[in-house]
């Protein structure tokens, strides 16, 4: 039950133009504020197992007086949170305007988010690329992010809460189901009832086991909606997977490991497995593949380049140089052969030894005595010394000579 098209609200100010749809504690409209000629949403109060609506006039009754009392105080929890809702300003949480009571309930008006849902863009098209979808989560974090800093949890994260507007920027909507915890003590300040997304919602806000503040609660939520942007298919309820009656699918192969990972981390059955924090499951959040990964194949197994490799510059010819002589043998292309270099000495020595004789008056055909004086120039040895000194000067000059040789 819900109030008719061009219903007017507060003296005509508020023109509704269509349903958009009902959750647990309300109805959602697309109204026109008439006075700006703008475009608006518009959430109404309606508990719709508790109340009733006059179709004729729209006013709304509560089902049986055994209720009256409960729902009262959802009526007023429901303008508590709108109050709130208006005093938050970030560019990823849609923007409460304005809010009133009328026809027995209550009502806050919000910016009108012109496009689609995360949901609807995904029966549309299935699942979408992975650096598009961690795109919009990495959005709706930046927005989370903000709203845990203000001990508030949203509660009712899926793709059907997340619009994306002309520019295709993602934005949280439907506050609905959040609740605000005490700065000092942590404790829910919140009566309304609890709202559980089959697929979405995490095993503690099925059972209702907890009532402290806890940002894991909003992480899975925000990991199964990655979970269903990157597959196109809706979680099993998380009470399924902790009673081992499902298994996650997997995420198709083309999705990153740290992508794998950080879905796997949000979606821990149990609380205290999850990340603590919005900016700490964001860490493990990446579009690009694992860099520590590809080092380890490319350490592995190189892989062969896609630059031609670079051609090598020509080495210059080595000079031709004869290699060093040996004591055996002279390297070829020496000036003379050694039997002349042999006979050219022993002329030469013969000469000198001539030049002594002949300065002493004895020539070396005269000297038949054999027995040399002491104090006499014995050219024996004199020979044999002055044969290996000039020859070994010799042949260090010729090794010279034949190595500067072209």
């Amino acid at each position: 039950m819900h109030l008719k098209n061009n219903s007017l609200l507060q003296g005509g100010k508020y023109q509704i133009v269509r349903f958009i749809g009902a959750g647990g504690f309300g109805c959602t409209y697309e109204a026109k504020h008439t006075l700006l000629d703008s475009r608006v949403a518009l959430k109404e109060f309606f508990v719709n197992d508790f109340c009733n609506r006059d179709e004729e006039t729209g006013q709304v009754s509560i089902a049986t007086q055994s209720k009256v009392e409960l729902v009262g105080k959802l009526k007023k929890k429901f303008i508590e949170e709108a109050r709130a809702l208006f005093q938050m300003h970030h560019p990823g949480i849609v923007r409460v305007i304005d809010i009133f009571e009328e026809n027995g309930t209550a009502y806050y008006v919000m910016e009108y988010v012109d496009g689609q849902s995360l949901g609807d863009l995904v029966k549309q098209r299935g699942c979408l690329p992975e650096a598009e979808a961690v795109g919009y989560i990495r959005q709706v974090a930046e927005a989370l992010t903000y709203v845990h800093g203000l001990n508030r949890l949203h509660l009712d994260i899926k793709p059907g809460n997340i619009m994306l507007n002309a520019e295709g920027k993602a934005i949280l909507i439907d506050f609905g189901a959040s609740k605000h915890y005490d700065d000092e003590t942590g404790e829910n300040t919140s009566t309304l009832l609890g709202v559980n997304t089959k697929g979405y919602a995490p095993v503690e806000q099925v059972n209702q086991s907890f009532t402290s503040f806890s940002p894991a609660t909003d992480i899975y939520a925000l990991g199964a909606t990655l979970y269903k942007l990157l597959t196109g298919v809706t979680p099993p309820p998380s009470t399924i997977l902790h009673a081992e009656e499902a298994t996650l699918a997997p995420l198709p192969p083309s999705v990153s490991a740290a992508t794998r990972k950080a879905v796997a981390a949000a979606m821990q059955l149990l609380r205290k497995n999850r990340p603590q924090t919005v900016t700490a499951w964001l860490a493990m959040l990446t579009t690009t593949p694992d860099v520590e990964e590809t080092e380890i194949i490319d350490a592995a197994e190189p892989k062969p380049s896609s630059r031609p490799k670079p051609t090598p510059k020509p080495k210059p010819a080595p000079k031709q140089t004869t290699p060093p002589p040996t004591p055996k043998s002279k390297p070829a292309g020496q000036a003379f052969p050694r039997n002349s270099l042999l006979a050219a000495v022993a002329i030469l020595l013969v000469a000198v030894l001539t030049f002594f004789l002949s300065r002493r008056g004895v020539s070396p055909a005269e000297d038949t005595s054999g027995a040399p004086a002491t104090d006499e120039f014995w050219p024996g040895d004199a020979i044999d010394s002055v044969e290996v000194d000039t020859v070994e000067v010799y042949d260090e000059l010729l090794y010279d000579t034949v190595a500067i040789e072209p």
